[in-house]
């Protein structure tokens, strides 16, 4: 982490509670949720997938579109998309300031997001994926120089 700080100009973490997890991490589940702490009604999500070759253009076909929508919606704090290996492995992270408002967004019959994932199931084009949810507990540092997350967290 010290030699990534040196190539960096801000730093921005989050410091999250696990509450629900399915899936699996490189065959691995990483997290062990508990019951959700009270008064928090924020919502970290994580979501990553490893895609299998054939469906690498059908899915990425569909990515921005996403974004798109998401960049709209009610209730998004912050959203990040990491490629962890650009084409086969992406993750995304985002936060919310409630269960209801990602849900909405997530599972809206007619969203784009609904639309991409339910059609990449079922042309089985996930080769492994994980979803997880957090509550944040804690923000230090900056993005772009604010602290999005940790804002909403002092409103608590």
């Amino acid at each position: 982490m010290n030699a990534f700080r040196t190539h960096t100009e801000e730093v921005y973490s989050l410091f999250l509670y696990p509450i629900k997890s399915r899936g699996k991490w490189s065959k691995k589940e990483p997290f062990r949720p508990a019951e959700p702490l009270p008064g928090n009604p924020l919502i970290v999500v994580l979501t990553r997938a490893t895609l299998k070759m054939r469906y690498y253009i059908p899915f990425w076909k569909r990515v921005g579109a996403v974004s798109r929508s998401l960049e709209e919606a009610p209730g998004l704090i912050f959203t990040k998309g990491v490629r962890e290996r650009p084409w086969i492995m992406q993750a995304t992270f985002s936060v919310w300031k409630s269960l209801n408002e990602m849900v909405a967004f997530a599972h809206q019959k007619d969203g784009k997001h609904y639309e991409a994932i339910t059609t990449t199931r079922r042309l089985k084009g996930f080769k492994e994926e994980l979803y997880a949810r957090f509550q944040p507990v804690e923000s230090r540092g900056s993005w772009q120089g604010s602290g999005p997350v940790g804002k909403a967290l002092r409103q608590l």
